[in-house]
C-alpha cells in the first residue's frame, strides 16, 4: 500500500477456502480496499501530525511568567475530557514598564491547528498594541482592526484586556464578548460590571469601551473563560451566580493559585468531572505595601 508515492504497508493473502483459485474481482475488490485503507491511514497521520503541532503551538502561547513586581500570580488550564483537539482558550501576562502590568484572557472560536494559530497572532497583536502605551480599550479597538483582516467570516475572539497601574493602584479594563472579570477584597468577591462590547473580528470599526477600579493591597483579579460558567450537568449550566456563590465560600485564606486550582473544581463538581468545554483561569494578588511601594 502507498500513501504520496510511499510505501505504508503490505497486505498478504494466504489461500482461499476450498482450495479455489483468486480471481480478477477479486483482485479488484483487494485493491479498492487497499486504496481506501490507504487514505484512512494517511488522514489519520495527518490528524496525528496536525495534533501535535497543535498542541507545541498552544504549550508556547500559555506560558507566562508567574513572578511579576507586585503580583501573585495563579494559572489553572483545563482541557475538557471529551475533547478531541486543541481550545482556543488562552491568557498573557506582561510588563509594561512604570509600574504597570497587561494581563489578558480570551477565546477563539474553533478548535486544533488554526485556533492555535489564530490565538499566536491575537496575543502577538494585542501586546504590540499594549507596549505602545495605548490604555486596554484603544488597545483593542486597534487591535480588532487587524484581527478583522485575518479571521474568516464566523470567526471571532471574546477577550478580556486589563492593564494593573500599580503605582496608581488602579486597575483599566476592556472586555469584548467576555465573561466578567471578579474583584476579590476582604475575603469576598464581586464582578466588576463594566461595558462587554462585541467580540473582536466582527466589526473593523467598533470602539471599545473600559472602566476604572480602585485596587488596595491584598486585592485580588479573578480572571476566566466561559468554559466555567457554561459547565453542563444534564441540561442545566453552572451559570455566573452560582459560580459567584461557590467562589465567595471556598475565596476565604486562599492564595491565587490555590484559588484557580478551587475554581476548576467547581466546574469539575458540577458536572462530575464531566466536562464538555476548555477552561483557563488567571488570578493576580496585588502585594503593594502601605508605603504604595511595590512589594
Amino acid at each position: 500500500m502507498n500513501s504520496n508515492n510511499e510505501f505504508i504497508g503490505q497486505v498478504m493473502l494466504t489461500g482461499k477456502s476450498g482450495d479455489m483459485s483468486f480471481t480478477k474481482t477479486d483482485e479488484e475488490l483487494l485493491v479498492a480496499l487497499c486504496a481506501q485503507v490507504s487514505v484512512a491511514i494517511e488522514k489519520a497521520e495527518a490528524y496525528e501530525r496536525q495534533h501535535r503541532i497543535a498542541e507545541t503551538l498552544q504549550q508556547a502561547i500559555l506560558a507566562v511568567p508567574t513572578h511579576l513586581p507586585g503580583v501573585e500570580v495563579g494559572i489553572a488550564y483545563e482541557s475538557a475530557a471529551e475533547a478531541a483537539k486543541v481550545g482556543g482558550d488562552f491568557y498573557d501576562l506582561f510588563e509594561l514598564g512604570a509600574g504597570r502590568i497587561g494581563v489578558l484572557i480570551g477565546d477563539v472560536s474553533g478548535k486544533g491547528l488554526e485556533a492555535a494559530t489564530i490565538t499566536s497572532m491575537v496575543k502577538s497583536t494585542i501586546r504590540a498594541f499594549a507596549y505602545t502605551g495605548l490604555e486596554p480599550a484603544a488597545v483593542l479597538t486597534e487591535a480588532n482592526k487587524v484581527i478583522c483582516e485575518q479571521l474568516s467570516y464566523s470567526q471571532f475572539v471574546t477577550m478580556t484586556f486589563a492593564i494593573i497601574d500599580l503605582k496608581e493602584r488602579k486597575l483599566f479594563k476592556s472586555r469584548a464578548g467576555h465573561p466578567e472579570a471578579i474583584i476579590g477584597r476582604h475575603q469576598s468577591c464581586r464582578p466588576c460590571e463594566s461595558e462587554s462590547n462585541l467580540p473582536l473580528g466582527i466589526l473593523p470599526d467598533v470602539v471599545f469601551e473600559q472602566n476604572e477600579i480602585q485596587l488596595f493591597d491584598g486585592d485580588m483579579l479573578i480572571l476566566y473563560t466561559d468554559g466555567l460558567i457554561e459547565a453542563k450537568c444534564d441540561r442545566m449550566i453552572l451559570g455566573d451566580e452560582a459560580m459567584l456563590d461557590r467562589l465567595n465560600q471556598i475565596m476565604p485564606g486562599k492564595g491565587p493559585q490555590e484559588l484557580a486550582s478551587e475554581m476548576v473544581n467547581i466546574a469539575k463538581d458540577f458536572t462530575g468531572s464531566r466536562l464538555e468545554d476548555d477552561m483557563a483561569i488567571v488570578t493576580l494578588k496585588l502585594t503593594i505595601d502601605d508605603a504604595g511601594e511595590i512589594g
